[in-house]
C-alpha cells in the first residue's frame, strides 16, 4: 500500500544524493532544487512541519558544500526563507 511519506522520503533521499554525489554542480541550482522540494513538501503535505524542516536541514547541510562565496545560491536561500514565511 502506498505511504503518503514514500513520496516525500523518495524525492528527499534522491535530493541529497545529487547534491552528495555532484560535487561541481552550480550552486544556485543546489538550492533550486530544494526550493523545489520546499515546494512539493508544502503543497502536498502542508500539515507536515517535520518534512520541511527536512528539507531545509537538508539545503543547510548542502550549502557547505556548495554554497561558499556564491551570491546565486546566498540568493536563492532567502527565496527558500521567502516562501517558508509566506506558506506559514
Amino acid at each position: 500500500m502506498y505511504s503518503q511519506a514514500d513520496a516525500f522520503s523518495k524525492l528527499s533521499a534522491a535530493a541529497t544524493k545529487v547534491a552528495q554525489q555532484q560535487g561541481e554542480m552550480p550552486a544556485g541550482d543546489v538550492a533550486s532544487m530544494y526550493i523545489a522540494l520546499l515546494g512539493f513538501t508544502g503543497k502536498v503535505y502542508p500539515d507536515k512541519l517535520d518534512f520541511t524542516n527536512r528539507v531545509l536541514t537538508e539545503c543547510y547541510q548542502a550549502s557547505s558544500l556548495h554554497f561558499v562565496g556564491c551570491s546565486v545560491a546566498q540568493s536563492h536561500v532567502v527565496c527558500v526563507e521567502w516562501q517558508l514565511t509566506r506558506s506559514l
